[in-house]
């Protein structure tokens, strides 16, 4: 991912022999006790080592790490230590941790963030791998309008799903969430779960080369993408959670069990979509599409209404969302031509940006 040659160039009064890379995998297990940690991290470092990059090249900020990683920096006084994530290397984020690290008074007098553009540079080396540059055409009226891909089970995804299907829209697009929720849901009754686009969504191959699906995407779920019109992208990070107060201990569990502290998130679930030139919709984290503006991609308003990303109740940007996904649905065949057609330049700006996106690392 990086290298101590790259630490240096942040750190320029370090060498080589002072810098060591290791796994958070100990560090994200919160039941492994820091004393644990700490004596196996003894065992891996020499005494010239004055720099730790813990490599948690997450989609976000996580609340756990973090706090750990913290306690970490205390208990081992005589390095430095960074905390490496797959965030794009904007100050929003390194601003938005050393608000957390106030509210929760975090000592980081001994702790780095790294910034590193992870899941950009990687959906952008995937994408170059796949060829996927001439996928698009303002010709094709496809099958489907529209394509909703769902994996793992979050409230926001079969909330949005229940939304689309109580306004029959499911009929308009190629569908998929294959993991059964383990209660029932509002709008949900009259679907079976899982659902799957067809019978080979849920096969993956142990030994395929990764480079040769679009990032992780089987070549059989990719095609149904080609036959899509636009993409309803349900992203990991979804809820506000800056109410929560970590000294109540049901609201501290939820801090502790959500993946990221309450900030937009971009991951591959977009990235493979710019790659494949496809208008998309985000249902994450309200603000998603202007990180999406400040890393220099463009986004689709007005020829898709985008209000919805400014809606701070998680209920209310899910509402929106599924009424314009209707408004969409509803366009004549001609209309939503003209939508393409209105959209090619925004589709081959972005291609080209994230074609370009390098390793870019921020510490603060």
């Amino acid at each position: 991912m990086h290298t101590p040659e790259d630490i240096i160039k942040l750190l320029p009064e370090y060498c080589v022999e002072n810098i060591i890379t290791l796994d958070t995998h100990l560090v994200t297990d919160r039941y492994v006790p820091l004393d644990v940690i700490v004596n196996d991290t003894y065992k891996k470092i020499s005494k010239d080592v004055k720099v730790i990059v813990w490599n948690a090249t997450s989609e976000g900020i996580n609340f756990s790490n973090s706090q750990r990683l913290v306690e970490l920096s205390q208990l081992l006084p005589e390095c430095k230590h960074i905390h490496a994530v797959g965030l794009p290397a904007l100050s929003y984020y390194t601003n938005h941790w050393k608000k957390y690290a106030k509210k929760y008074n975090w000592d980081i007098s001994n702790l780095y963030l790294l910034l590193t553009n992870y899941m950009a540079v990687t959906s952008a080396n995937m994408t170059k791998h796949a060829d996927l540059q001439n996928i698009f055409s303002t010709k094709n009226k496809y099958e489907k309008r529209f394509i909703f891909l769902n994996n793992n089970h979050k409230y926001h995804r079969i909330r949005l799903l229940g939304l689309l299907n109580q306004r029959n829209l499911l009929n308009h697009g190629y569908v998929s969430y294959k993991h059964s929720p383990e209660k029932q849901f509002e709008n949900v009754e009259n679907l079976t779960f899982p659902l799957h686009l067809d019978e080979w969504d849920d096969i993956k191959s142990e030994n395929a080369d990764p480079y040769d699906h679009m990032l992780g995407m089987s070549s059989s779920v990719f095609s149904y993408v080609e036959k899509s019109g636009f993409a309803i992208v349900s992203e990991t990070n979804f809820l506000d959670l800056s109410h929560l107060n970590p000294n109540d201990d049901d609201e501290y569990n939820q801090l502790m069990n959500y993946p990221f502290m309450d900030h937009p998130v971009n991951t591959e679930k977009v990235f493979k979509f710019i790659g494949a030139q496809r208008p998309f919709i985000i249902a994450g984290y309200c603000g998603s599409l202007d990180i999406l503006r400040q890393m220099g991609f463009k986004t689709f308003h007005p020829y898709i209404d985008e209000t919805y990303d400014q809606i701070f109740c998680g209920e209310d940007r899910l509402n929106a969302i599924a009424m314009e996904v209707e408004r969409l649905c509803k366009m004549s065949d001609r209309e939503f031509l003209q939508l393409q057609e209105n959209i090619e330049d925004i589709l081959k700006h972005n291609l080209t940006v994230l074609l370009n996106q390098k390793k870019e690392l921020k510490l603060g």
